[in-house]
């Protein structure tokens, strides 16, 4: 919290010297007479130098002090009817994510030109993407356009950076932006303590993103949204009933050549320097006149702000834990591993772990491990999963890492076995309609539309189908069901012979594919049993595909051999 709190100082101070906002903000357009006069104009500069990053900047009406089209605090679905452009917000937790609709409108306005503009972004180059006043807020909606579209697939990002912006949308929508942290980290909203229009918001507006608040004497930097509201009241009071231009540009070069000269140190302010984090919020508050030196000390704003950041920064540092343990989840699968080669010689893995056979000790994982690590596994997935489906995504989109997808694909073909085995070591039946669990059938989702899926230039020495043992299980009670004597219906036994030539496709499919793990050959695996029942069922005639492979031993064999040298490789 102390470097916290000691490390956003020093980046408000860091943002001012570096001369990037003052640079940026001149991209802006001037605003003319003629949109001045109409409230729905907005217009955008488009500054390619060719050897610096690509800038466009937006102004909207009011950029020149008039406040008419800021009031208007109304706030509309993301689906908007109109102009339902941003419905790829909605989330299975935030269904009713809710924006501007006056800086809806104004990004509709000029869609069609924002169409090309998009078209000729080169994502290889840097990009940075400004407004002032409400055109800050259509910056931030073409950001989170292009995050949405040309920046999908990638790991670069455009920058935000907006001058006197309204808050944008609801806490949802906050939360819609904050779930995507490469979305989050592309906005940093600046604003003085002179400037009315970021304060005209309505109940229920929330800001994302981090916001660099500025004054005649200062600057400091908040990420908290919570943090971020309080201040934009306790700097904003008195301030409502101006309408003068706010010149940020000035501001900011004054504040660049105030850094330099004092070195960024703040000797003067009253700080105790016993409480180290205290001190950090005390100055940053004191810099942009949120609280007064005379009460520096009892200021009840102080431990608020504490408090909110305490809170914010707890919740991302559960964030990164859930990245973090991916790295740790690595260590129980490769012991499943392990196990996978002792089991060669029980029948293989699906059925060494289906009868609940052990080994010692001394001879490496045991059933109980297996269990210990198939337990967590499920637990991180699980949680993951539901993390990753709770985020900001349209249709097609796939909102997950493509290293933590290669992750949670290996874990569903290597975990997901274990799970089927206990579902029908219990007697059940039908486990991919009643027992499959919702994060498997996520991931295999994600998996088939990922635009990269793992390449297989070699046979696979785990199956790529992770229902695979499902089928088998289910051809076994089909089998069983034909051969037995019973009082099913002719279109019951119809019903189980298709089911068991459509198997019998499949498996033949899967073999020319070599995406089926050898060990299903296995002598007493539980896909040779039933291929012991289902020749007897057939009769010795029969003949198809499936039948020429298995009668082949030699191919088998090599299948096993290739398997084997895997392993040891």
């Amino acid at each position: 919290m102390n470097r916290l709190s000691n490390g956003i100082l020093h980046f408000a101070n860091m943002a001012v010297c570096s001369g990037l906002l003052v640079s940026t903000y001149d991209v802006i357009p001037e605003v003319t007479n003629q949109t001045k006069n109409v409230c729905s104009a907005v217009a955008y500069k488009d500054e390619d130098s060719g050897s610096g990053p690509r800038i466009i900047g937006f102004v909207s009406c009011d950029g020149g002090g008039d406040r008419t089209c800021c009031n208007d605090t109304a706030l509309v679905d993301s689906g908007y009817a109109n102009f339902p452009m941003f419905v790829f917000l909605n989330t299975e937790v935030n269904r009713l994510v809710s924006i501007r609709k006056a800086a809806i409108e104004l990004f509709a306005s000029i869609f069609d030109q924002l169409s090309v503009l998009k078209d000729q972004i080169d994502i290889n180059r840097p990009l940075i993407i400004t407004g002032r006043s409400l055109g800050g807020s259509v910056a931030s909606l073409f950001t989170l356009w292009l995050l949405d579209t040309i920046y999908l697939k990638t790991s670069k990002t455009p920058l935000c950076l907006t001058f006197g912006s309204p808050l944008l949308g609801d806490n949802a929508l906050q939360k819609a932006i904050s779930e995507r942290p490469t979305w989050i980290s592309c906005f940093l909203h600046v604003i003085s303590n002179q400037d009315p229009v970021p304060r005209s918001l309505a109940k229920g507006h929330m800001p994302f993103g981090a916001t660099l608040f500025i004054s005649e004497s200062g600057c400091a930097c908040f990420e908290d949204p919570q943090s971020i509201l309080e201040l934009i009241e306790a700097t904003s009071l008195g301030m409502l009933e101006q309408s003068h231009f706010i010149d940020y540009g000035s501001m900011l070069k004054k504040l660049k050549y105030n850094a330099i000269r004092q070195g960024n140190i703040e000797e003067a302010d009253p700080c105790d320097i016993s409480d180290p984090v205290q001190c950090g919020i005390t100055l940053q508050l004191l810099a942009i006149g949120a609280i007064k030196p005379e009460n520096s000390d009892t200021s009840p704003l102080i431990p608020k702000i504490r408090r909110n950041i305490e809170r914010f920064q707890k919740g991302k540092k559960n964030n990164s834990d859930q990245t973090k343990k991916l790295n740790e989840v690595k260590v129980y699968m490769a012991c499943m591993g392990w196990y996978k080669k002792q089991s060669k010689n029980q029948g293989g893995y699906y059925d060494c772990y289906k009868t609940a056979e052990s080994k010692s000790k001394d001879e490496g994982q045991t059933k109980e491990d297996l269990v210990i690590y198939q337990k967590k596994l499920n637990q991180y997935w699980k949680k993951m999963v539901k993390d990753v489906d709770r985020m900001p995504k349209r249709e097609g989109a796939i909102s997950i890492r493509p290293r933590v997808l290669y992750a949670g694909t290996n874990y569903r073909r290597l975990v997901e076995p274990l799970d089927i085995a206990v579902y029908y070591r219990q007697g059940n039946k039908d486990y991919i309609n009643k027992g499959r669990s919702q994060h498997y059938k996520l991931l295999e989702e994600w998996e088939k539309g990922s635009s990269k899926p793992a390449e297989r230039h070699k046979v696979s020495s785990t199956t790529e189908d992770s229902c695979f043992w499902a089928h088998v299980e289910e051809a076994l009670i089909a089998c069983r069901n034909l051969t037995e004597e019973n009082d099913s219906s002719t279109e019951d036994k119809e019903s189980w012979n298709q089911s068991l030539l459509g198997f019998e496709a499949c498996v033949m499919g899967l073999i020319r594919m070599h995406t089926l793990s050898p060990e299903t050959f296995l002598e007493g695996s539980s896909f040779m049993k039933w291929w012991k029942d289902y020749k007897r069922l057939r009769g010795i005639g029969y003949k198809s595909d499936l039948t020429g492979f298995m009668n082949n031993e030699k191919v088998q064999n090599d299948l096993l051999v290739l398997d084997e040298y895997k392993v040891l490789s």
